[in-house]
């Protein structure tokens, strides 16, 4: 029972780490060139989209206005 517990507790403190991680916001830079995006050694081209699992963001490439 105690080792039920246990696991419990260390799932349950993981699931809250795992919360607090998607909200937190990371600064990053991010650069135009030639109708793409890039960011965090990613690239996309305008109109794409890219959804990260950690850090928890999406994002949408609009090269066009410069916008992200």
């Amino acid at each position: 029972m105690r080792t039920i517990v246990l696991f419990a507790v260390i799932a349950l403190g993981g699931a809250s780490q795992m919360i607090e991680d998607c909200n937190h916001r990371h600064q990053s830079e991010v650069s135009f060139e030639k109708g793409t995006c890039k960011y965090r050694n990613q690239t996309l081209k305008d109109g794409a989209s890219l959804r990260l699992q950690f850090p928890c963001e999406e994002w949408v490439c609009n090269a066009n206005t410069k916008d992200t």
